[in-house]
């Protein structure tokens, strides 16, 4: 008998939003695209770290099986160094099998 697996894809973006006056910041989000979810479950960077946010993933028996980035941007610096180039898009897929 094969496994058959389910798959969840964790989205790190960063995108411009408006905000008071007209105004345009940055807003970092996790996307959680759980199997049978539709939209996927949103959670600010600001309130979980990346790293903490992956290890609840394995917790809960999820196991990292690929990651790309799929888009960067190029920022300016704010500590006096040369422009950087920066992911603001990354997919991370994991997998578990099903029962």
């Amino acid at each position: 008998m094969r496994t058959r697996w389910e798959y969840l894809l964790v989205r790190y973006q960063v995108a411009l939003v408006d905000v008071d006056g007209g105004r345009q910041d940055w807003r970092e989000d996790f996307l959680l695209t759980w199997p049978g979810n539709v939209p996927p479950e949103t959670r600010s960077a600001s309130d979980v770290h990346w790293s903490a946010l992956l290890a609840e993933v394995g917790a809960d028996g999820w196991e990292l099986v690929g990651d790309s980035i799929q888009e960067t941007a190029i920022f300016p610096s704010r500590r006096g160094m040369l422009d950087i180039n920066a992911p603001i898009k990354i997919v991370f897929t994991f997998k578990r099998p099903v029962e």
